[in-house]
């Protein structure tokens, strides 16, 4: 009789105490970045589609970016033989060009760059 008194006292005690323990552990709060980041690692379809937004942004990026200039060097008729020999009589060319898109076609691409 002593031996489940003592028991029932021992699990009301656990009882009554068990909300403090547990509040200890837990107390932290929940913020929405929090809650998103767990999200993003827990879910492999999130992932995929946060970084499917990361492409689609860089892309957009891309499109309304201009053409990149060419830069080219030439060197004719030099270190050949008689007189072509050494450097002397070499033709050098350096030629720098830039392509611009007439008639629409930065404005077609920046909107299907967009579109996606």
């Amino acid at each position: 009789m002593f031996v489940k008194t003592v028991t029932r006292l021992a699990c009301a005690a656990a009882f009554l105490a068990s909300p403090w323990l547990a509040c200890a552990s837990y107390s932290q709060t929940l913020t929405m970045r929090g809650a998103l980041a767990r999200a993003l690692v827990a879910s492999p379809r999130l992932t995929a589609a946060d970084r499917d937004v990361g492409i689609a942004t860089g892309q957009r990026i891309q499109a309304g970016a201009l053409l990149n200039p060419d830069l080219s060097y030439e060197q004719d008729n030099s270190f050949g033989s008689g007189p072509y020999r050494g450097t002397k009589s070499a033709e050098t060319t350096l030629q720098i060009s830039q392509a611009f898109e007439w008639f629409g076609k930065r404005e077609a691409r920046i909107a299907a760059g967009q579109a996606d």
